[in-house]
């Protein structure tokens, strides 16, 4: 991920200017946080229903989480 965020980069002409740099760790633990919520079997991977599961799981919290602001 490190590598494409480079290429990217490189894509725009070497301008970094207002993007936001992860380095190796935070990308590390950016991936961890993704599995833990969402691989529920915890094989590794997340397969389309634990993707559609962790989406529907987030979009009921932030629903929550507005309705409590009103």
């Amino acid at each position: 991920m490190v590598g494409y965020e480079k290429m990217d980069i490189e894509d725009r002409g070497g301008r970094s200017d207002d993007y936001p740099m992860m380095d190796e760790e935070q990308f590390i633990k950016m991936v961890e946080s993704v599995l833990k919520f969402e691989d529920l079997n915890n094989d590794g991977m997340v397969n389309w229903y634990e993707y559609k599961i962790a989406q529907d799981k987030k979009k009921k919290m932030r629903e929550e989480k507005k309705n409590k602001l009103k």
